[in-house]
């Protein structure tokens, strides 16, 4: 999911529970003027108090910034990124993340890896990873995930992945999106296999 759906929103979970929700500034323009006010009803409806970040394609790491800095406290999001809890901050520890971790098996069968998947799901962008070059070569996985990773690291919006797994993962928390459409839209924690690496 991506900032340019029309009605998305973070939290995170752990142990506790956000006290704010976050959505896209850019909901409360023009035609999404009624789904931002139905997030903003069913955000309260779970006890949640909705919190505009900036649409600008950040979106998502701005609000899980926002977040971890109202449940942890300023210093502890500080001491869990290495620095301050800036969105830039939090993305770039996250593509640190996955590139230190590009080996992890995230199938309970043993066969695919953070690798494989991310450069999978950035065919389903906006402006895809090409898994083909221009003599229709196969594009090997390395080397499409490194095209992600700097994609990523520079303004990539967030997709699924992103948020459902690379997040979780980085981080030990859960994430949910929760949607103005109802409970039947929203994306709940998935749960992780246990983290191994593959062996060559």
């Amino acid at each position: 999911m991506s900032c340019r759906a029309p009605t998305p929103l973070a939290m995170l979970t752990k142990t506790f529970k956000a006290r704010k929700i976050c959505a896209p500034a850019q909901l409360r323009s023009s035609s999404a003027a009624q789904a931002y006010a139905k997030l903003s009803a069913r955000a309260r409806s779970l006890n949640l108090q909705p919190f505009n970040v900036s649409g600008d394609g950040h979106c998502f790491f701005r609000a899980l910034s926002v977040t971890l800095i109202d449940v942890l406290g300023n210093e502890s999001a500080k001491q869990l990124l290495v620095e301050d809890c800036t969105h830039g901050a939090l993305r770039q520890f996250m593509c640190n993340w996955a590139e230190q971790h590009r080996d992890v098996v995230l199938d309970d069968e043993g066969e695919e890896t953070l690798e494989q998947r991310a450069a999978a799901a950035a065919l389903d962008w906006p402006r895809p990873v090409a898994a083909f070059d221009d003599q229709d070569h196969e594009i090997p996985v390395p080397a499409r995930f490194e095209a992600v990773l700097s994609r990523m690291r520079d303004h990539e919006w967030a997709d699924e992945f992103w948020v459902g797994t690379v997040a979780q993962a980085a981080l030990g928390v859960q994430v949910c999106v929760i949607s103005s459409e109802g409970e039947n839209y929203d994306r709940l924690p998935q749960r992780l296999p246990e983290a191994r690496t593959t062996t060559v």
